[in-house]
């Protein structure tokens, strides 16, 4: 089943105690019902009703728990202008580029750990032949 689609003029006029929404990661959620639930207070949902929550959500440092349960108030997505394109480009690029140097990181680590062990197992072989003498 596919969700809707929101513009960001439609979610801003979601920011009431009785009827709050926010967009996150260019998707759009329907917090009305975990006003009361939120650990940190109604009142931050209701300050960031009807706008985008994606870097306050990110910066609090939420638990994977509070990723998911967020998932279960998605009700569409956002309709994205070309300025949400270019960002959400922009960042899905840096997190390859984060992920592709962590990949080479790992990879020169274990590079350079090849040399190490051929060094320990000469060495090894080393005193074991001068001990036998």
């Amino acid at each position: 089943m596919s969700l809707p689609q929101y513009t960001r003029e439609e979610v801003e006029k979601h920011k009431s105690a009785t009827d709050c929404w926010v967009i996150a990661d260019y998707k759009v959620y329907d917090v009305s019902k975990f006003l009361r639930d939120h650990p940190g207070g109604d009142e931050i949902l209701l300050e960031h009703g009807g706008k985008d929550v994606t870097e306050t959500f990110i910066d609090i440092g939420h638990t994977k728990h509070a990723r998911d349960l967020r998932e279960t108030f998605l009700i569409g997505h956002l309709v994205l202008t070309e300025q949400d394109k270019k960002e959400k480009s922009e960042k899905e690029r840096k997190e390859q580029e984060k992920t592709h140097k962590n990949d080479s990181s790992s990879q020169s680590h274990s590079l350079l750990l090849v040399p190490a062990v051929l060094i320990a197992v000469a060495a090894a072989l080393f005193y074991y032949q001068r001990a036998t003498r």
